[in-house]
């Protein structure tokens, strides 16, 4: 007669993870209220920064190419906007400012120069080859100069 032992199953023995638990151990998702900044902001750069700058130059409210140039103006703001927040978003994942500022300021001067210049510039040429005008670079300059320290500042 073979005596018979009780052994508990392995997956009594481990311990179950407290859903609350988890939520301590893993990185949370930051989150970042700016919708109405965001729902504000975006329109009135993408509408104030052509007429600042003379993107439009001979087109006014009478043409027909005036109206989709609004669109795209916004377009272009939102484009900049957006890009610049995801990478503000990535970066303050694994950068805190007190502990790392010359490194953020860093990344934001990159996150200028190789995303908010380029696509400035691009989308702006763009804008101006659909509508058959030769660039305006004085205008295309002034425009990307007030896009970039301004994706630097809407970050913070």
């Amino acid at each position: 007669m073979s005596a018979r032992v009780n052994v508990p199953k392995p997956e009594i023995l481990t311990p179950k993870a407290d859903s609350r638990m988890l939520e301590r151990l893993l990185p949370r998702p930051i989150e970042l209220d700016d919708g109405g900044i965001r729902l504000l902001c975006i329109p009135l750069f993408g509408i104030a920064i052509p007429f600042v700058t003379g993107l439009y130059g001979p087109i006014g409210p009478a043409s027909l190419a005036f109206w989709p140039g609004f669109a795209w103006f916004i377009g272009v703001s939102s484009a900049i906007w957006h890009g610049n927040r995801y990478f503000y978003l990535r970066q303050r994942q694994s950068n805190d400012w007190f502990q790392h500022p010359a490194r953020r300021i860093f990344y934001m001067l990159v996150a200028i120069v190789f995303y908010t210049v380029p696509c400035s510039v691009s989308m702006l040429l763009v804008w101006y080859g659909a509508n058959g005008f030769a660039p305006d670079w004085p205008a295309i300059r002034m425009a990307t100069l007030i896009s970039g320290p301004r994706a630097g500042l809407a970050r913070r």
